[in-house]
């Protein structure tokens, strides 16, 4: 896997709890192992991971990021029990992108900061979750110029997706 974004959010003093969602829609479909009623039990390893990093201590006050087990093995409902991971500094929670999770309230008088790190195979694009109206890159080309051949590897997988043009002829063509 390759790191693919980095970013925070902030819970305000009062904020109320997040709407339930998955950072992306399941993107194979209805490819199941096992199905019955609404569940589909796709045996695939994931594409993505999210590493969460609370800034202050994630508790009952603060509030911390609930996930719902199981839930990126089903397609429609939540799907296994509901956690709330409470978190001290230099703690990470780790889960696989398709888990539906959700901030919890803050009760507190302070700003719950988190930083994230999401992972993911080199042949995936958040181009339909958090990235479908930012972008997933936002460099000139004049800028991607300027980028050292030895570096270049880390923006190359987004500005040439599944490019088979080598990195230094690209360079000559832009």
């Amino acid at each position: 896997m390759i790191l693919g974004s980095v970013g925070s959010v902030a819970s305000l003093p009062g904020a109320g709890q997040q709407h339930i969602h998955r950072d992306n829609p399941l993107i194979f479909g209805k490819e199941c192992v096992y199905e019955g009623g609404n569940a589909c039990v796709p045996l695939l390893p994931p594409y993505a991971i999210t590493v969460a990093i609370p800034l202050i201590p994630a508790d009952e006050s603060t509030g911390t990021t609930r996930v719902w087990l199981g839930s990126h093995l089903v397609e429609g409902h939540e799907g296994g029990q509901a956690i709330d991971p409470y978190m001290n500094l230099g703690d990470c929670l780790f889960f696989d992108y398709r888990v539906k999770h959700c901030g919890l309230p803050n009760k507190s008088e302070q700003i719950r900061p988190l930083v994230y790190l999401t992972y993911h195979r080199p042949w995936f694009r958040d181009v339909v979750g958090n990235y479908s109206e930012t972008g997933l890159i936002n460099i000139s080309p004049e800028e991607y110029k300027k980028i050292p051949t030895q570096h270049i590897k880390l923006f190359d997988w987004m500005h040439f997706p599944m490019s088979s043009i080598p990195i230094a002829e690209r360079k000559k063509q832009e």
